[in-house]
């Protein structure tokens, strides 16, 4: 497997790196890492990550950052897939991005589940609740 080249995190023409252009391209830079994962990678079985589910979060990164909203937290997951969290204040989403199924998404406020469904990438009312 090739492994995904890194990205600067410094813009070309500027001697000082941009905080939201730093923050996207690490997170980016963590997803293409998972790559790197073997099997068992957790000593307990659990499966690679592929570069589909890779690819998929990616996308939902770079969306997200189009709306200004930043990933909180990423992980791969035993299974496979890999879990990106968002954090405003006392709002919390939970994205799924599984090998062979629809990305979901999981809304939690004051710790509290409110929402779940399928990952839709335009989902005004989702954002809108969640940037509030």
């Amino acid at each position: 497997m090739k492994l995904p080249k890194k990205i600067s995190p410094f813009p070309k023409n500027s001697n000082t790196p941009n905080k939201d252009i730093s923050s996207k391209i690490r997170i980016i830079n963590q997803l293409n890492d998972f790559a790197l994962l073997e099997e068992n990678w957790d000593s307990y079985g659990a499966l690679r990550i592929s570069e589909n589910v890779i690819e998929k979060a990616i996308s939902v990164v770079k969306n997200l950052y189009l709306k200004n909203i930043f990933i909180y937290y990423t992980a791969p997951s035993p299974s496979g897939d890999i879990l990106l969290e968002l954090k405003n204040k006392n709002k919390t989403i939970e994205i799924e991005i599984s090998p062979e199924s629809d990305i979901t998404y999981t809304a939690f406020k004051n710790g509290d589940e409110i929402k779940a469904g399928i990952w839709i990438q335009d989902n005004e009312e989702l954002i809108n609740w969640f940037i509030e």
